[in-house]
């Protein structure tokens, strides 16, 4: 990534009116690990540490950092969290300041009503704006159908049909996606999220061959 701005990384006055600190840094934690975490800023990567618990930070969160240590975490304006598998009561944190969260499903077999509403759930909760991405439109003569399908699901829901595979379809995931905003995708195994973020971003992550079976990921 270079020629980043603070603001193309989702840096808005929310965050600056808390950044008070002259010599300190805004960072993007992208990563979290055991004892260090990844963040992002104009300039590039950085590795960061903490004085605490690295399991108090969570990707999409915003820093303050000196000398490559955290000295800051900014509060938070959205945070999508999940409960975890079994019996343990606490969350499980999964992204930061979320604006947006884009469910990708695919108009073919992976098309879910029942997950469809579990993610509107999860955007809710974390106060997200939902948008239903409806990917391989061009593989279908039921487009319309899907669409209609997934925009009753709720009078908040915003959805779009798109080939994931031509630019100029997903250029139209932009307006979710601009200065000081930040659109996270999520979805089941491929349904082209790896698609749209080589394509949203210029990246170019790996994505899988699909089944012809059941219309998943390998």
């Amino acid at each position: 990534m270079t020629d980043l701005t603070y603001a193309d990384l989702g840096w808005s006055g929310f965050f600056a009116e808390q950044a008070d600190a002259e010599t300190a840094r805004p960072m993007r934690i992208s990563a979290v690990h055991r004892d260090m975490m990844e963040a992002i800023a104009p300039d590039g990567s950085h590795r960061l540490t903490t004085p605490g618990s690295t399991a108090d930070f969570v990707p999409g969160d915003w820093v303050l950092s000196e000398n490559g240590i955290v000295t800051q975490l900014l509060d938070r304006q959205t945070l999508l969290k999940r409960r975890s598998a079994g019996n343990d009561t606490a969350a499980q944190l999964i992204a930061a300041n979320v604006q947006t969260l884009g469910i990708v499903t695919s108009c073919n077999a992976d098309f879910n009503v029942a997950r469809l509403e579990r993610y509107l759930v999860l955007a809710a909760e974390a106060g997200c704006l939902p948008l239903i991405v409806l990917t391989k439109s061009d593989e279908t003569d039921e487009a319309d159908r899907y669409l209609a399908e997934a925009e009753r699901l709720s009078p908040l829901v915003s959805a779009i049909a798109i080939n994931a595979t031509d630019p100029e379809e997903v250029k139209r995931l932009y307006p979710w996606c601009g200065s000081g905003e930040t659109l996270a995708l999520v979805g089941s195994s491929g349904v082209g999220k790896t698609t749209l973020r080589n394509t949203l971003t210029g990246q170019t992550a790996a994505t899988q061959d699909i089944r012809t079976d059941d219309a998943k990921g390998r």
